[in-house]
């Protein structure tokens, strides 16, 4: 039977952060206790005495370094359209393979850009996801 023991004020202070060693991708931080437990997933691994931002910092898995999150440079064709499924936003500069989120769509882009059209009127946003650069928004406007 395992026993659980009160952590003392210098344990219960310590950070410690959670990553994903296939990645890089930070999937937590905490204090505590919670070091002494084991991931919760065989890839995960702990960073004891740090405590780093997933949405700018990450692991390199080959050096275990923390490194900053580059940003992605887009570019974007114009933010308001014509709703008529013709007219078309073009958002290039998307690292390959990176996934464009819109609603509950997903996309995986190839070429590094994206023709965006709508037949409906409404504010879309939409986010780019490729790790291990930061996450990035768009928002097109389609309207008459």
């Amino acid at each position: 039977m395992e026993m659980f023991t009160v952590p003392t004020p210098e344990e219960v202070r310590r950070a410690f952060t959670t990553w994903d060693a296939t990645t890089g991708r930070v999937v937590g931080v905490g204090f505590g206790q919670g070091l002494a437990l084991p991931p919760l997933h065989p890839n995960w691994k702990r960073m004891a005495d740090v405590q780093l931002d997933s949405l700018t910092q990450w692991i390199d898995p080959a050096t275990e370094e923390v490194r900053e999150r580059p940003m992605m440079v887009l570019e974007v064709s114009k933010t308001t359209i014509q709703p008529d499924g013709v007219d078309e936003s073009i958002i290039s500069g998307i690292p390959e393979g990176a996934t464009v989120i819109a609603g509950n769509k997903r996309y995986t882009v190839t070429g590094g850009q994206l023709a965006f059209t709508s037949i409906h009127a409404g504010t879309y946003r939409l986010r780019i996801d490729a790790f291990p650069f930061q996450d990035a928004g768009v928002t097109v406007h389609a309207q008459d």
